[in-house]
């Protein structure tokens, strides 16, 4: 899948078989290569064709240290135990899998928007007060929560950030669409 998003990312889409990977993957390692590029040192040191390869593996790794870290942030605000949220991140990156966590597929990007969504989603329930170590049960509770203005602005922010995320997940995978479905659900 590297080479084609590789390709995908210089010359843009070009043959039919381009077409079954989706546009986000190649264009975040674009913009990655040009922001590379724009340093001194490593345009000296570094073809088009390598900065591509290099932005390719810094956005796969920053999406799965991101997406991680928003496991694990999650993992806190839905079971109220911070030990056992950081034994569910650690399973996440040792698991056989992880190996292909380094390498530029579109996985990395799609579990950090996925997550991200998630969490916004999550945190549109919770009052301003009690974002940081609740349960879910606090969160359950907290629909019936009268709301003041200014947490309504919060929370639609917070509604409008995952369907963001989730949108942008169906730019990256074709399963992204799904996402869309804990919106709904939601609403």
């Amino acid at each position: 899948d590297g080479v084609y998003f590789h390709r995908i990312a210089l010359r843009g889409y070009q043959h039919e078989k381009d077409f079954a990977f989706f546009p986000l993957t190649p264009f975040l390692a674009r913009a990655a290569q040009r922001l590379l590029l724009w340093l001194p040192v490593a345009a000296d040191m570094l073809s088009e064709d390598a900065a591509v390869c290099v932005a390719g593996v810094v956005v796969s790794n920053v999406g799965f240290v991101v997406s991680s870290l928003l496991l694990y942030k999650l993992g806190v605000l839905m079971l109220g135990d911070e030990a056992l949220a950081f034994s569910a991140t650690l399973l996440f990156t040792i698991t056989p899998s992880s190996v292909f966590m380094s390498a530029v597929y579109s996985e990395r990007v799609f579990a950090l928007l996925s997550l991200a969504g998630q969490l916004c989603l999550l945190l549109a329930d919770l009052p301003a007060s009690r974002q940081h170590g609740a349960r879910l049960a606090e969160i359950k509770g907290s629909r019936r929560h009268v709301r003041t203005s200014q947490e309504s602005f919060r929370r639609a922010l917070y509604l409008c950030g995952s369907g963001a995320c989730f949108s942008a997940s169906a730019a990256v995978r074709s399963n992204g669409f799904l996402n869309l479905g804990f919106l709904l659900h939601y609403l």
